[in-house]
């Protein structure tokens, strides 16, 4: 091979390898670019939930969680429902915009009847508190959106020891994993991550 052969050889050897690089570079600002439009998207989905959240579905969340899987049924299905009359201060708020449904208070009874239409008022704040939440994790679940993000803003819907199950019961008794796929998707994940490893056990 003459001199002006190797030459040539190693000029296009190089450029191959400029190249190649070039390429790498593209694929890793590609990358980065869908890094951080799933980071600000996941900014821009939180910032929505925030401003959508009002007084009245955060406490019938907390109602439904205080609720039993019968009870949470039979708000699902609009029927008419006892609940504990320890939860009144959280009924009184979830139908703070329906005074007129308000239940009547007998003081010497230890439950508070809610009627079929109170029962009805409840259901559209949980489902619209749902399928807000659905909009969102469905994002994240299609990787849309940041998952790190997503998930360290919305543990505390799993946190079991506060009772808090993300509505596990109405979701039950609104159709299940079937009806809130995204919902169930990210809830496994937060309980994974906050399950003890393998072969040790919690104290206390």
């Amino acid at each position: 091979m003459d001199s002006n052969s190797a030459t040539w050889t190693v000029v296009a050897a190089v450029a191959a390898c400029v190249q190649a690089l070039g390429i790498l570079v593209i694929v890793w600002q590609i990358r980065a670019d869908h890094e951080r439009s799933r980071r600000e998207k996941a900014a821009e989905l939180i910032l929505a939930w925030t401003r959508s959240m009002t007084h009245d579905m955060s406490a019938a969340r907390k109602l439904s969680e205080h609720l039993d899987e019968v009870q949470n049924r039979a708000i699902n299905d609009s029927r008419p429902v006892d609940v504990p009359k320890e939860h009144l201060d959280l009924i009184k708020i979830c139908l703070l915009k329906h005074r007129d449904v308000l239940p009547p208070i007998d003081q010497d009874a230890e439950k508070i009847t809610l009627s079929a239409e109170a029962s009805s008022i409840i259901r559209w704040l949980l489902v619209s508190y749902l399928n807000t939440l659905e909009s969102i994790f469905s994002a994240e679940r299609h990787s849309i959106a940041d998952s790190t993000m997503i998930q360290e803003q919305f543990n505390y819907l799993v946190e079991e020891q506060r009772g808090n199950t993300c509505l596990a019961k109405f979701r039950s008794a609104a159709g299940g994993d079937t009806v809130y796929p995204a919902i169930a998707d990210l809830v496994m994940k937060m309980k994974a991550k906050k399950a003890p490893p393998a072969g040790k056990r919690r104290i206390g």
